[in-house]
């Protein structure tokens, strides 16, 4: 993990671009998302950070709200909310085992666009890791996997 990262919106109005930065030790100092508007020839349009404590682990997968009309097709509204699925182990496949020597939860962090912060943080649950993310009119949805059964769930 730890590389760059990008994303775009349903409609391709928003790309999202995760670029790690590192302090001195070779350790993630912050996440940092830069959001660019492709309606305005890719000009900036925010910079979204979350420090290293708050956000310990590496960036492996990254998403856009998809906002769609109830008839599946596209409302023309901005996304409200990015999501940054953190890894807590070394491999990009993300991942902790309660018996391993990295006992830390995975995380996903979720960016309110409206207000340009992190809105919300959620752990993995104790010997589960996070697979695959997905953010739908403001509902997001993970693939969970419980490592010691194999057991698959979405959380919603």
């Amino acid at each position: 993990g730890g590389g760059i990262l990008t994303t775009t919106s349903s409609d391709g109005t928003l790309v999202a671009v995760h670029v790690p930065t590192f302090t001195d030790s070779g350790s993630t100092a912050r996440h940092s998302v830069r959001l660019y508007d492709t309606a305005v020839t890719h000009q900036l349009r925010a910079t979204l950070v979350a420090t290293a404590e708050a956000a310990d682990g590496s960036v492996v997968e990254l998403v856009l709200e998809d906002v769609a009309s109830a008839s599946g097709g596209s409302t023309g509204a901005a996304p409200s909310f990015l999501a940054a699925r953190l890894s807590s182990s070394s491999s990009s496949s993300g991942g902790y085992s309660a018996t391993g020597s990295n006992n830390r939860p995975d995380k996903i962090l979720v960016w309110d666009l409206t207000r340009g912060v992190v809105g919300c943080t959620l752990l993995s649950p104790p010997s589960t890791t996070y697979r695959g993310l997905a953010l739908h009119n403001g509902t997001m949805y993970a693939l969970c996997v419980h490592g010691e059964t194999g057991k698959v769930w979405v959380m919603e």
